[in-house]
């Protein structure tokens, strides 16, 4: 998954694209636009995190069936519904489907802009949870296997003491393995590193 959180943006309406655009780009920020909901489902990668203003009322398919198209491959993608047209029950429909907010057009800039950098600031914090599981297992699997062990007495609740009498070693040896357990998953204390550990499975 790319570590980054693209905005995307679905209308018919080619100025209103065009503004929409040059909105974000005044505060630095690039928007990617499809003037069919067609179009996106079918270039849009589900691997990548982003956040998608989409207008309700699309030639073809609509922005309702495109929500519905991308259920069960849209982990990472977060949709803003925008439009001038939409009953109540459309708003409730969207929202229950797990749209973030559902704006009636004309919709403020900043409001927008806002809701924007509230759902990316939230992708992000997910993106790099992501990241630090990721590296947590990847550290994990670099435990020897008598490490591992260890590691799984010790998940077990067992203090070295005992661990040791199990594993028929000293208990010298057994906080040997607990150092050098923390040293590679780079933890500070068994206390944490079982708690992140335990959040894995």
């Amino acid at each position: 998954m790319n570590n980054e959180v693209k905005i995307y943006a679905v209308d018919d309406n080619e100025d209103w694209l065009d503004s929409i655009q040059w909105l974000f780009k005044s505060v630095g920020k690039e928007v990617e636009v499809f003037n069919s909901a067609q179009l996106f489902f079918e270039q849009y990668d589900p691997a990548q995190a982003g956040c998608l203003i989409l207008d309700v009322r699309i030639p073809g398919m609509s922005g309702l069936q495109l929500q519905k198209a991308l259920e069960g491959r849209d982990r990472n993608l977060r949709i803003i519904f925008l439009s001038g047209h939409a009953t109540v029950s459309t708003a409730v429909s969207a929202m229950k489907a797990g749209a973030v907010d559902f704006l009636e057009k004309p919709v403020d800039d900043q409001v927008l802009l806002d809701k924007v950098q509230e759902v990316q600031d939230e992708l992000m914090q997910n993106l790099e949870k992501i990241g630090r599981t990721a590296d947590l297992e990847q550290r994990l699997k670099a435990l020897t296997i008598r490490e591992q062990e260890v590691l799984q007495q010790l998940l077990a609740g067992h203090s070295s003491k005992v661990i040791a009498q199990n594993l028929h070693v000293s208990t010298r040896t057994i906080e040997t393995h607990r150092g050098n357990i923390l040293n590679k998953t780079g933890v500070p204390s068994v206390v944490e590193l079982l708690a992140k550990v335990k959040n894995l499975v």
